[in-house]
């Protein structure tokens, strides 16, 4: 159990490292280029990149259940989900907008719209999502978060929950990875 606590943490360093070390990895000087002690890559100083992707996202969270006089003890329930829909780059902005669906906390699968923002040089981001459930009850849903770590408050018609959870962003990465300037370069 501790060994994959340990692997979980190291996982999550690492990723939420994403952006300093692509701006390492692209700050290298190409052939026959001089670097000035302090310099940035262009992505960091003009108009960004620029395109669409495809965005695909995976949630997988926790929410904590208070307890009650009929359940007087303490438990959680699991909450996983999966977005996809039209990556909009607009470089230090990341826009997803699509379809939405998974497991809610309330142990019903929901799916509905959705759309999010992400901002690549602070690791902030946000989403927001309006979903069905499979009793056709209406569930809102808002989250906020940093780098793969973010809450999220879930709105039903008979109550709401907190959750705690992990965001891997699937499709953000590979369009970066995809339509990296020094790549390119680098190649002609």
């Amino acid at each position: 159990m501790k060994r994959n606590i340990f692997a979980w943490f190291v996982f999550a360093c690492t990723y939420s490292m994403l952006p300093a070390l692509t701006w390492a990895a692209t700050s290298t000087p190409q052939k026959g280029e001089q670097r000035s002690e302090i310099s940035k890559p262009s992505s960091f100083t003009g108009p960004g990149r620029r395109g669409l992707g495809v965005d695909f996202n995976l949630d997988f969270g926790i929410a904590p259940v208070m307890p009650t006089l009929e359940a007087p003890s303490f438990s959680a329930r699991l909450s996983a989900r999966a977005d996809a829909g039209i990556l909009i780059v607009r470089e230090p902005l990341y826009i997803g907008v699509g379809m939405t669906g998974g497991l809610l906390p309330s142990q019903l699968f929901g799916m509905g719209p959705y759309a999010s923002i992400a901002h690549l040089w602070t690791g902030l981001w946000a989403s927001a999502a309006i979903m069905l459930n499979q009793n056709a009850q209406p569930v809102g849903s808002l989250s906020v978060g940093w780098s793969i770590f973010g809450t999220e408050i879930q709105a039903f018609p008979n109550g709401f929950s907190f959750i705690g959870k992990i965001r891997i962003p699937i499709g953000l990465p590979v369009w970066a990875i995809r339509n990296d300037r020094s790549t390119r370069t680098r190649r002609n």
